[in-house]
């Protein structure tokens, strides 16, 4: 469950970099969760998938 959710977030996050122009805002809203018994860091996670794409993070 938890890999799927990353997975599709890939696909939404490389759209995201592909159609914004230069200079261009997005925001992802999310928050961070437990998953059996584990905190997972989702924030950091789609921050590193989004940097991968190209995109910079400007933490709020």
């Amino acid at each position: 469950m938890v890999h799927n959710f990353f997975y599709k977030m890939c696909f939404v996050i490389y759209g995201l970099s592909r159609i914004l122009t230069s200079g261009g805002i997005t925001a992802i809203v999310n928050d961070n969760v437990k998953y059996a018994g584990e905190e997972i860091p989702v924030d950091l996670i789609l921050s590193d998938i989004a940097e991968s794409f190209g995109l910079t993070n400007r933490y709020v």
